[in-house]
């Protein structure tokens, strides 16, 4: 086992402000919250399309209340992959206190997928009635400007059905931005290269790492049971630097395990695809109060 305990030592993103800083309020009683939107990659799928007209939050000695946009944001999440995302709602002034949940309102006629250059409708059971509600307690301070990012788990929320159609139950990941760090780096090209990876003349097609938690973790495809897959990175080469990198977003304080695979496109929500997937072996890392760069997977 290749075992490597990394602390990082690096400043941490600027992207990543979560609760800190006046953001312009001079209440005493108010604060802010912004809500961003990232995602983790998906096989075969060139767009990602969903859109949003507003956001429910229930403070939770009070009535819910909607914030609604000016205007439709159709994201293309594919778009925000890694430490990248974008706001949905950016320093909305709000009353100080604690909340416990929010809620996404979905337009689904104007959310689609595009594979193979063909864009497809993107159901989402109960996004236009119900939107996506996460039950995820949050706090407001008075002066602060709360970061929420959302990161949606492309790879296990997007099905296929029998009839044909594309369909996503999301599964998103809630992160509180203060304690969220950037882990990126590098694989070795054997493991690209490998004869076992059979990932298309380009080496470009199933290459991922997979973030597991924990330190030497039970290494296994997106299963949705507890020892499932924390988050993803899509493997790209950089050309200019001539080597393979990938980059994890948004990844919270705590002890994981990294490891590399090029079978990523057999990988399919909640089935057990353990026989049609091979992983590196894992790499520990943890993640303390700072970024993690040049993490070498070999």
């Amino acid at each position: 086992m290749n075992t490597q305990t990394l602390i990082a030592a690096a400043m941490a993103s600027s992207l990543l402000l979560g609760c800190g800083g006046s953001g312009g309020s001079s209440s005493n009683t108010q604060g802010q919250l912004t809500v961003s939107v990232t995602d983790g990659p998906v096989e075969q799928a060139s767009a990602v399309v969903v859109a949003f007209t507003a956001i429910e939050v229930k403070p939770i000695d009070g009535q819910a209340f909607t914030i609604d946009f000016d205007e439709t944001q159709a994201v293309n999440l594919l778009d925000y992959q890694g430490e990248n995302f974008i706001s949905l709602l950016d320093e909305h002034a709000l009353n100080a206190g604690d909340y416990n949940w929010l809620r996404l309102a979905i337009d689904e006629s104007d959310t689609y997928i595009v594979v193979n250059g063909n864009q497809h409708t993107l159901r989402i059971p109960s996004g236009s009635q119900s939107g996506l509600k996460l039950n995820h307690p949050f706090t407001v301070g008075a002066g602060d400007n709360t970061h929420i990012a959302l990161d949606f788990e492309l790879r296990k929320s997007i099905h296929l059905t029998g009839s044909g159609k594309y369909q996503m139950k999301p599964v998103i990941r809630v992160v509180d931005s203060i304690n969220a760090y950037t882990v990126s780096g590098v694989l070795a090209d054997s493991l690209v290269l490998d004869v076992n990876c059979d990932n298309d003349p380009n080496n470009a097609v199933g290459n991922a790492v997979y973030l597991f938690a924990g330190h030497d973790s039970l290494l296994q495809d997106m299963q949705g049971n507890d020892d499932d897959v924390l988050s993803s990175s899509a493997v790209n080469y950089n050309a200019e630097n001539d080597r393979y990198e990938f980059t994890l977003g948004f990844v919270p304080q705590g002890d994981y395990s990294l490891s590399f695979t090029c079978d990523a496109v057999n990988d399919q929500p909640f089935d057990d695809d353990s026989a049609d997937i091979e992983f590196s072996d894992p790499l520990n890392i943890t993640v303390a109060d700072d970024n993690l760069s040049d993490v070498l997977l070999d």
